[in-house]
């Protein structure tokens, strides 16, 4: 009994242990499992993709997991401009180094003979712009000029380049200019400093300028505050905390960004732009309306009734404008057919360009000629006696052979390019040849991105001496033939330059004239002086607002 009493309390002893104790092997083993899991998701995911320059013998910036090189940017320690401007510094002896955007390798190149090769020589290996966003979640994006690829970019160019003649800006040039005046015209009757906050003064200017050169909509939004267009504008450039995924969320994942649906025009915005294009074109349709606007001249190509016209000899745009590469300019095959929605999505890319990068520029400007004021009255003693020659109406020749004017917008460009980085992706292998003694062969592959640091080149005191200072002489007639080509790109390099590089040129022009030729700008007490760019915006920005 005792025996069995025993060996049955033993039984059921051993029964009442074995439960934990498997529960607790279980857990060790699951537990076991995940760790490394875990650790086999580190190696693979995390940390190999931060070797891919090592494995290439590629010198490169020390990256970390997960953010790569951009971790400063990400914890808003520095601008993305910064950082790339350090990288060159720390690499300056290397025609070429490698990057981290997050998990993605890219290769930056600064050496210029590599930067015309790559944009310009072998422009067919370079033709493409890698993602932002990835095409099955925001096919619109993807039909864009800005993000086509191959021939279907090409085909798209050549249809849209007619558009962005000098020709065609000086038949748009009375619409800009209209909205100029109304801009200066709308502190006439106030006396005194006027302090104004210039981003939003700028931004209202270029949202009304484009909305009339684009779509033949009248805005006054200096006026009418809140009006539509405006406010459509304000929130497709709205790239505050988490929306400014939309820049690097491809690099960081693709899955993530399927995941979230994350695309980089906002369908409200969206289809507010398609709804002004489609009701603007049936306006035109149905009254016989001709203007010489975007969506006038795009219907015409619509028809087949638009070539390109090459711009007199005599005229000129600025230093900074780029003319149409031969690529496009001597094609001269049959136009591919576009429909309603091909302009809807072309002059929704034009406005988005031209928005936000033109005000930025004109926000830089004026505070340039603010702590410069020896700048700004010389530029007001070129304005002035311009207008007395025009009987104090500007005209597109005149605007255009403003030499001072054009060396100011051309260094405030140089100075803060509206483009600091240029992104290309290889599309077939392109081969570097070592040229200095620690290089060997290396070969940039298909699906590789290649970054140009605009920026970090501009202020290149090889390319430019104190790089830092704002000095429009560097483009008088007897310094500017000194900037080496390629060293000046604040509207790109090659076949794929911003095609309305003059638009924007004249959209500066004709604001910061009509300023200067009824006001004076000065500091106010909340002005900050020197310049303080914002950490924690990826379009520039000050810290402090203009």
């Amino acid at each position: 009994h005792n025996l069995d009493h025993t060996g049955s309390l033993v039984s059921y002893n051993f029964e009442r242990l074995t439960i934990p104790v498997r529960i607790k092997i279980y857990a060790m083993f699951l537990l076991t499992a995940f760790i490394g899991f875990l650790v086999l998701f580190v190696y693979y995911k995390l940390y190999l993709p931060t070797q891919f320059w090592k494995k290439k013998g590629i010198p490169c910036v020390k990256p970390c997991m997960i953010f790569g090189n951009l971790a400063p940017a990400v914890f808003r320690k520095k601008t993305c401009s910064d950082i790339i401007l350090e990288s060159c510094k720390q690499f300056e002896s290397h025609r070429y180094f490698g990057f981290y955007q997050f998990f993605v390798p890219a290769l930056i190149i600064q050496d210029i003979d590599l930067i015309k090769q790559i944009c310009v020589k072998n422009f067919d290996s370079f033709s493409d712009r890698p993602d932002f966003i990835p095409k099955s979640v925001d096919p619109f994006w993807k039909k864009t000029l800005l993000n086509r690829e191959g021939k279907d970019w090409h085909d798209m160019r050549l249809v849209l380049s007619p558009v962005f003649t000098g020709r065609k800006m000086r038949a748009m040039f009375q619409l800009m200019y209209e909205c100029s005046q109304k801009l200066a015209g709308h502190f006439a009757g106030e006396h005194g400093t006027i302090t104004v906050e210039m981003r939003d003064l700028f931004t209202r200017f270029t949202n009304d300028a484009t909305a009339t050169c684009l779509y033949g909509i009248q805005c006054d939004s200096l006026k009418d505050r809140h009006n539509e267009f405006f406010l459509m504008g304000e929130e497709a450039f709205d790239f505050t905390g988490f929306k400014s995924i939309r820049f690097f969320g491809s690099k960081l994942s693709h899955t993530l960004v399927k995941i979230l649906g994350i695309k980089f025009i906002d369908d409200k915005v969206k289809q507010f732009f398609e709804r002004v294009t489609k009701e603007s074109i049936e306006y035109r349709q149905r009254t016989g309306l001709v203007r010489p606007d975007m969506i006038q001249f795009l219907t015409e190509a619509q028809k087949g009734r638009l070539e390109y016209e090459e711009d007199d000899k005599n005229e000129h745009s600025g230093f900074a404008a780029i003319e149409e590469s031969d690529v496009i300019r001597s094609d001269r095959t049959k136009r591919m057919p576009i429909t309603d929605e091909d302009i809807a999505t072309q002059v929704l890319i034009f406005f988005f360009g031209s928005y936000d990068t033109v005000s930025v520029v004109l926000c830089q400007l004026t505070y340039e000629l603010v702590a410069n004021a020896n700048v700004q009255h010389k530029l007001q003693e070129e304005i002035n006696a311009t207008l007395k020659e025009c009987n104090g109406k500007m005209t597109y020749d005149s605007l255009m052979k403003m030499k001072y004017l054009d060396m100011v917008v051309s260094e405030i460009m140089r100075l803060w390019p509206p483009a600091t980085v240029l992104f290309r992706q290889c599309v077939k292998p392109f081969e570097i040849t070592p040229a200095l003694p620690h290089e060997k062969p290396y070969t940039i592959q298909p699906g590789d991105e290649v970054l140009i640091p605009s920026y970090a080149i501009h202020r290149n005191p090889q390319y430019y001496a104190k790089p830092e200072q704002f000095d429009p002489e560097r483009f008088n007639d007897e310094n500017k033939g000194n900037i080496g080509f390629c060293t000046y790109q604040p509207f790109g390099i090659g076949p794929r330059h911003c095609i309305g590089n003059k638009f924007a040129l004249m959209e500066v022009k004709t604001g910061i004239v009509s300023l200067l030729s009824r006001f004076q700008i000065v500091p106010v007490s909340k002005t900050v002086i020197p310049f303080v760019q914002a950490k924690n915006s990826i379009p520039l920005r000050s810290a402090n607002d203009y």
